[in-house]
This record gives structure tokens, sequence and C-alpha cells, in this order.
């Protein structure tokens, strides 16, 4: 076979899922316009805070009162990823998004917005972990790679599309207009989730078990099992690693480069478009060797590619490596979810993916906290550490990758 028929046939079982399955498709559709509107809403409440205060520092309470919540929330609460049933949370986290950002159009002071900003966060902290947990109830083993493959490309076009409407939105019609589309794509979402059957989310659920018990079994699975606890040291490390790359990255453009802000673009969007490809390609590829091996070798080469592309002369040569590398995040991500949904039961999958994604925004909130000191040494030194650090987590990756074949690797349970 050659290789344009194997992108032709992926090209059609990925056509066949979304044709078979009302509710993969409905899923679909709710991932795009979650995502779209997460990121919509990243760029209004920066618009408008700075709009109230014309100050840096309440755009940084505002971010801030973002990632934490949803750092916390996902801790406290990631039991009830397990526990609940994961349409009613899917579906809750999107009704919270139409609450807050109501709210948002009529709120009166920065001190609010900021307060919103942390309900939003709180509510969205249990999505992806509980959607994560959900797929592979929602379609056969055979499909699961290529149904992350779906979702994941899904999620990358919304992260794309929700900055440019917010951008158009804002410029014609203000922030409040903004907040009021944000709110309707939170509902339309919801609408779509409410048509899943419950029992397509989640497998027969034991309770009865205490909140700290469950989290404490949580916690457990993912450090005591040799295959995830590889993927939360990679994973945390990789956080980090991305941390460098994100403030390192304008840095690059404009004062090593000196290419400015359209240089900025440029090297963002090269990541963008490999980030896109990696997504497209992660089915083909997992179906074609282990998780862990493509989880190892992934981290390799997105260091490789960000340390070329913090030597490169110029910003055209390095945006080509930061394509490479973001290609290679696309494997990455799909991946670690691949790992995961393989190697953690039903029963408390909710719970791994919930407190592994605590543990990577909190790694990568520290980091971007060392990355404004390392920063000072140059901008080329940053992108460099942070490729050092994806090496380094490579190396603790490759001992999952030493593992058994994920598909043979026992389901850790909370017992």
């Amino acid at each position: 076979m050659s290789p344009g028929e194997g992108e032709k046939n992926e090209h059609h079982s990925r056509l066949e899922l979304l044709r078979k399955s009302p509710a993969l498709r409905a899923l679909v559709l709710s991932r795009f316009l979650s995502v779209a509107g997460t990121w919509l809403a990243y760029v209004a409440l920066t618009v408008d805070v700075y709009a109230r205060t014309g100050s840096g520092l309440w755009v940084s309470a505002v971010l801030f009162a973002g990632f934490a919540p949803s750092v916390a929330g996902a801790v406290l609460l990631a039991p009830l990823v397990d526990r609940v049933e994961r349409k009613r949370l899917l579906i809750g986290s999107e009704l919270v998004g139409v609450a807050v950002f109501v709210a948002l159009a009529f709120a009166g002071g920065p001190l609010l917005v900021v307060a919103l900003a942390g309900l939003a966060g709180l509510g969205a902290a249990l999505f992806q972990p509980a959607l994560a947990a959900a797929l592979p109830n929602l379609v056969e083993e055979g499909d699961l790679t290529a149904t992350n493959s779906l979702t994941q490309t899904v999620a990358t076009a919304g992260l794309a599309a929700g900055p440019v409407l917010a951008g158009v939105l804002i410029s014609a019609f203000g922030v409040r207009a903004a907040y009021a589309v944000n709110a309707g794509s939170f509902l339309v979402s919801a609408g779509l989730l409410a048509r899943i059957p419950a029992r397509k989310l989640h497998s027969e659920r034991r309770l009865g078990e205490g909140h700290l018990r469950q989290l404490r079994d949580g916690a457990h699975a993912l450090i005591d099992a040799p295959l995830l606890r590889s993927v939360l040291g990679a994973y945390v490390l990789s956080s980090a690693a991305a941390a460098g790359i994100n403030v390192g990255e304008i840095l690059l453009a404009k004062s090593v480069f000196h290419a400015g802000t359209l240089g900025f673009g440029l090297l963002a969007s090269a990541g963008g478009v490999g980030l896109v490809c990696g997504s497209l390609a992660s089915a083909r590829v997992l179906d074609r060797w282990p998780a862990p091996v493509v989880f190892a070798a992934a981290l390799v080469l997105a260091g490789a590619g960000f340390a070329a592309a913090a030597l490169a002369p110029t910003i055209r040569i390095a945006a080509v490596f930061a394509c490479g590398a973001g290609i290679a995040n696309g494997l990455f991500v799909a991946a670690v979810t691949l790992v995961v949904q393989r190697a953690a039961c039903d029963e408390i999958r909710g719970r791994v993916f919930a407190l592994l994604g605590a543990a990577g925004e909190t790694s990568m909130g520290l980091g971007m906290f060392a990355a404004g000191f390392v920063a000072a040494t140059g901008a080329r030194t940053l992108w460099l550490a942070a490729a050092g650090l994806l090496v380094g987590a490579a190396l603790v990756a490759a001992r999952g990758a030493r593992a058994r074949l994920v598909s043979n690797v026992p389901a850790v349970s909370s017992a």
C-alpha cells in the first residue's frame, strides 16, 4: 500500500466513525465548541480587564484566577469524574460556563471579573479528564486510537478558531458580545452532550467509598504503577519545558531574530500547524508502534526540534524546526492519552487523568515563574534549557517504553 493510500484509508476511517456514531458526532462538535469557547474567553477576559484597569497586575490576576482554581479543582474534585455520571459532569461544566459568561456581560468591576474567571476555571477543570476517561466507553477498542486523534485534531482547531473569533467580535461589537457568544457556545455544547446516552460515557460505578479514599486511590494508581509513574514524571518535566518555550517564544522572535511581531506570529503559527499535523498523524503512528515507544520518541524529537530552532540562524529556519517540534508534540499528547486510557480501568481512569492534568498545570505554572529568571540569560538559552527538559522527560518515559505493550498491561484498578 502506498503512503497516499494509507492516508486515504485513515481519513475514510475517521469519516466512517463519525458516520456510524451519532454520539461521537455530538461529542466531537461539542469538543470543538468547548475549546473554541475557552480560548475566546481567554482573549475576552484579558482585553476586558486591561480596558477596565490599564494594569498588567490585574491581567495577571485574571489569568491566575483561571489557572489556580482549575488545578485545585482537579485535585480536590478528581473523584467526581469516576463517581458522578460523566454525562452529567460534562454538561454541568458547560452550564457553569453559560452562567459565568452571562454574568460577565453585566459584571461591574475588575474584582468581580477576576472572581468569575476563577469560577469559569473551576467549572472547566474536570471537562477534559471526564472526556478522556469516557472515550474508551464510547467506541470499540479498535477505534480508540482514531477517535483520540479525531478529538485531539478538533481541539487544536478550536484552539486556533477561538482567539480569531474573539478578535473579530471584540473589534466589531465589544467584549460583551464576545461573552454572549461564548455563553451561547457552551449552551449549544451542553445540548449536544445531552443527546449522548449516559451508558456510552461511563461503565458501572462503584459507590460508597469516601471522597478522600477515592482521591488517595487515584493518587496511588498514578504513582504505584510503573507505567503510569513514568507518564507522570515525563508529563511534569514536559509541562515545565512547555512553559519555557511559551515564555521564550516572543523573546526569540523579537530580541534574537529581530523579526518583530510578524516573526513572533510566524513562530507561534509554525508550532500550531505542527500540532495539528501531529494530531492528524497520531492514529497512523500509534497503530504501527506501541504508545510508550511513541511517547518517549516524541519527546526526543520535540527536544531536538526546539534546540535546533534556538540555534537557527534565521526566523524562517527556526519556524521550520518549531513546526517539526509541534508535530512531535501532537504525537506526544495522543500517546499519553492512549497510555492512560489503556493502563487504568474505567473505575479509576477519570481520577488518573484529573490528577495527571493538575500535576502538569502546576509544573507549567512553576515553570513560567522560573523561565522569567532563565530568560535573563537569553532566549536561546531558555529554549535550549527547555529542550534539555524534554530530553530528560524522554529518559523518564523510556521506562514506560520498556514495559510490555500497552495492550498487554493489566488495567490499574482502585482495589
